[in-house]
């Protein structure tokens, strides 16, 4: 775990329920839906999107293209009640070909699923978890048994704005933290070149 989760978790530990985003009997869970490894596909690269009921109305994430994908979305599911069960379902959007069409739009195709449970031990915990969750159900639709999903989810919105501005370790953020890190080694060591004068 990294050390900005490290520090996320600790900050939530001290999250009282009546701190969670809670108004006229509508409980809330933010989920950071970060990434996906190892999708599996029948030919073309697959366009994946990911589909979450068990709440009050069903949530739908942007289409991607690739086989590891990177969302780095946020979305917002009102919950029903605590404790509840959220199914993520990803599915492979169907693109159409060019040109006149005959007939009707396949339809999009099922690549797996999984489950993510809230109970009120998901509260004592800190409200808050980040998980990579295996799909399944992939073997039933042909497809080899491989994919991963990975979700931040917490009942406050601005622990996963923290966490989805450094969770991906692209060039710039890596750069980033090179010249952090090099500004430190320069720091130092002219503090060493100070004390040896």
């Amino acid at each position: 775990m990294s050390e900005l989760c490290k520090e996320l978790a600790s900050e939530l530990d001290r999250v009282a329920l009546h701190e969670v985003e809670y108004a006229e009997g509508e409980l809330f869970l933010h989920i950071l839906l970060d990434e996906a490894t190892r999708l599996p596909s029948k030919g073309a690269s697959p366009n994946p999107y990911i589909v979450i009921s068990g709440g009050r109305e069903l949530v739908q994430s942007a289409v991607q293209s690739s086989k590891s994908p990177l969302w780095n979305e946020h979305l917002k599911v009102e919950l029903k009640a605590i404790p509840c069960v959220l199914m993520c379902e990803l599915w492979d959007r169907v693109v159409a070909p060019s040109g006149p069409v005959q007939g009707m739009q396949p339809a999009d195709s099922q690549i797996g699923y999984f489950e993510v449970v809230i109970t009120e031990e998901f509260l004592r915990d800190g409200g808050y978890r980040h998980d990579w969750h295996k799909l399944e159900g992939q073997a039933k639709n042909g497809l080899p048994e491989q994919g991963k999903v990975r979700l931040a989810y917490s009942f406050k919105a601005e622990i996963l704005a923290q966490l989805r501005s450094g969770l991906h370790p692209g060039k710039q953020r890596t750069q980033q933290l090179v010249r952090e890190q090099s500004s430190e080694a320069v720091a130092g060591l002219e503090q060493l070149r100070a004390v040896r004068r």
